[in-house]
């Protein structure tokens, strides 16, 4: 789904800011989407360049 794609990236920047989610409780429920294998896999971090 496209939402999918779109969101978890956006809240995994959330989360890295520290920003309050609270008042998105949908994004919430969302958001352990991030945790899901091939999404863990292509965190940021996880990337080749990454530093």
């Amino acid at each position: 789904m496209l939402a999918d794609l779109c969101l978890v990236p956006q809240v995994f920047n959330a989360q890295r800011f520290h920003l309050d989610m609270s008042r998105y409780p949908m994004i919430e429920r969302i958001a352990p989407a991030g945790q899901i294998d091939a999404f863990a896999r292509a965190a940021p971090g996880q990337q080749p360049d990454a530093e």
